[in-house]
């Protein structure tokens, strides 16, 4: 996991003592760059900078989840954006990112999408 928008360690840890309740655990985890994505399976991007975004998305690990905060993640190479949009989150998907990531997404998943992109 990586956030360039504020989401510190302390963060972390508090949703790390939620996750580890879960069955399976889930391991949360701040990673200072992108270089150090390769044991990801779940990438989350908190951030609105396009040119971040641009950047970053080459160093990921190909075979990771990648999802964001803002729409720009997939009109990159991300593949899943989760907007707050009043008091709902909506999902946008990129099934062809995913796709070629080698990710075979759900038709339950893709059903929940606001925006697919095909």
């Amino acid at each position: 996991m990586f956030s360039q928008n504020g989401m510190s360690k302390t963060d972390i840890d508090a949703y790390s003592i939620k996750a580890e309740k879960m069955s399976p655990p889930l391991h949360l985890e701040l990673i200072p760059s992108f270089k150090e994505s390769d044991r990801c399976q779940f990438i989350f991007i908190d951030s609105q900078d396009a040119v971040l975004i641009q950047k970053s998305l080459p160093l990921i690990n190909k075979q990771s989840l990648v999802i964001g905060s803002s729409e720009e993640i997939i009109f990159s190479s991300g593949h899943i954006a989760l907007l707050k949009v009043g008091n709902r989150v909506t999902i946008n998907i990129n099934k062809k990112n995913m796709v070629s990531s080698g990710i075979r997404p759900s038709s339950q998943i893709l059903n929940l999408a606001k925006t697919l992109i095909e």
